[in-house]
């Protein structure tokens, strides 16, 4: 792998089990559904969702260097976990993950 990232998993599950794994999270199936189908534990699966958003975030940090970019395109979402900001109870108050989130995005609108 170019980033130098190993995957931790790789002793005990074979690469083509781990790229099935990894190609039936990317087509949308849950958690449960993808360790029944490649016959492991749903451990199995978080574990190699980790190790791959590790591996992705490494690659993605050595190969984006100066994009030249003149337009560029931002949105945000909101949504909520657990109970919207107004509605969560005094105990998870202040609790992080919990409440009102927002995620950002930004795009190169030419490219």
């Amino acid at each position: 792998m170019r980033s130098g990232i190993k995957f931790t998993t790789a002793n005990v599950v074979s690469t083509a089990k781990r790229v099935r794994i990894v190609s039936a999270l990317v087509e949308s199936n849950s958690l449960r559904a993808t360790a029944r189908m490649a016959s492991v534990s749903r451990n199995t699966v978080n574990k190699i969702l980790l190790d791959l958003g590790t591996a992705c975030a490494a690659f993605q940090g050595e190969a984006i260097r100066n994009v030249p970019s003149n337009r560029i395109q931002c949105d945000e979402i909101w949504s909520f976990v657990y109970a919207k900001a107004q509605n969560v109870p005094e105990e998870k108050n202040g609790e992080f993950g919990v409440g009102d989130v927002w995620a950002f995005t930004a795009l190169d609108a030419d490219s």
